[in-house]
This record gives C-alpha cells, structure tokens and sequence, in this order.
C-alpha cells in the first residue's frame, strides 16, 4: 500500500497559558519571538555546551548569534523540564540524514524552526517535523517553485488569486514534511504533492508505508507555520503554548 499524505489549513489552534503534561496524543508547540530574550543572553548562555557556543561564534552579525542562542537553550531547557532534567545535561545526537535527536531519550521528540525573530519549538511522543516561515509579499517564489514543485502545484499556482501566500503554504509543508523524515529537500520533493487533500508520497522520498498529516495554520504577524505528524490510530492534538519565563528563574 503506498503512503499517503493528508493536508489541510486550519484557521487557528487552541492556546494553553500553562504547559500542559505530554502524552500519546499531544503535540506541543511554542512560537517564541526570540527578540523578547535578548536581555537573558549572557544567561541563556550558560546553558550551551562549547560545542554550541563555537557555533554561535560562527554567526557573522552579533543579532543572529544572539538569536542561536536564544533558541538552543529554550529548546534545551523545554526538553529538561519535560524530562526532569537540568538544562546542561540535555545531550543531541545528529541521524542519518542530520536530523538531531536526544541522545538518552528515543520516545521525546522534538523539532524546531525559525524565520527571523520567530523561532518554533515542536515536542511530542510521535515522529513530527515543523516549519515557519515570514511570508514576504514581494518575494519572488518563481525560480524556487519551478524546481522544487509539482505539476500539480505550479498549475495550482498559476491559478490562484494570492500565489504568494499558497506558494509559502506549499514550500512550509514541504520543509517539514522533509524534516519529519528526514531528507533533504534535494531528494525528489519536486514529486510531492503538497496540496489540501490526500495526496499519495513517492516511494523515493519514504523508506515505510507510514501515513502523514500535515497542518498548516497562519500565526501572528505575516508568519505560516506547517506541522507534519505521522498518522495515528488516535487523532493528534496540537496545541500552541506560551512559554512559562519561570522555568528561567533556575539558570
């Protein structure tokens, strides 16, 4: 049976204040403007290993490293208190294909992805895959559409009243539905089908028969987010959290 592929728009998701307990059919999501931290830098940074702070030293502009920073260690203390851990003991190993896991933990997994001063932050029990991104109106989708789309999807294109906001829909699902399995873009996504519907995954871009839904819904300020999840027997729930600034008080 070939794997298929579920996507819809969702026009918004459900917010928690508080964050909620993970279990089997939870996926949780934190869209965090990283500009809000830059004054917890110096501590934020605390939190990386030398590893992650040579690679924030890499950044040519001071704004982008203070951005890793930011990221890595929210996402690092997010994945602490969910493992009732320190921050400083969380451990990455990099997949096949580059994808990072936690190095003693198989059954939490996270994804992230950012897009200027957003960063999101994805943790569920099930394989996921996410992807933000700023819809500029001016942007010129062309020569990427042209190489990465389907038929189907430049056709879609060429009819639609807002190209540019149905092409970031369709370039979102397609990052983190490669994110989610772990290959690159340059493997064959042209041959997937990213539009509303079922649509049917080539063989050459999944090893299993695994089933995949993937949600795409706008955010605040011009930004769509696209979640991918792999289909289960008990439908997945989403929700967007608020980060708790408490679990800094301890760094």
């Amino acid at each position: 049976m070939s794997a298929r592929l579920f996507c819809q728009y969702t026009q918004t998701l459900p917010v928690s204040s508080v964050h909620p307990e993970l279990v089997a059919n939870e996926l949780l999501i934190w869209n965090i403007d990283t500009d809000l931290y830059l004054n917890r830098v110096p501590l934020l940074e605390k939190v990386l290993s030398a590893e992650e702070k040579n690679r924030a030293c890499r950044f040519h502009f001071k704004r982008d490293t203070n951005r890793f920073i930011i990221r890595r260690a929210l996402l690092k203390i997010l994945l602490a208190a969910y493992q009732g851990c320190q921050a400083q003991e969380v451990k990455f190993v990099t997949g096949t294909h580059g994808k990072p896991h936690l190095a003693e933990n198989k059954d939490l997994h996270f994804n992230t992805s950012h897009s200027d001063s957003h960063a999101i932050i994805a943790l569920s029990l099930h394989q996921l895959g996410v992807d933000i991104e700023l819809a500029q109106p001016d942007f010129d989708f062309g020569p990427v559409a042209e190489v990465l789309f389907s038929k189907a999807e430049l056709d879609f294109l060429a009819a639609s009243t807002s190209p540019i906001a149905d092409f970031f829909i369709i370039w979102t699902r397609k990052e983190a539905f490669v994110k989610a399995t772990g290959k690159g873009l340059e493997n064959h996504v042209q041959l997937l089908s990213c539009l509303d519907g079922v649509q049917l995954i080539p063989s050459l871009l999944t090893t299993t028969a695994d089933h995949w839904n993937i949600n795409t819904t706008a955010l605040a300020a011009g930004y769509l987010l696209s979640i991918v999840t792999q289909a289960a027997s008990v439908p997945i729930n989403t929700t967007l959290v608020t980060f708790n600034d408490n679990l800094l008080l301890n760094r």
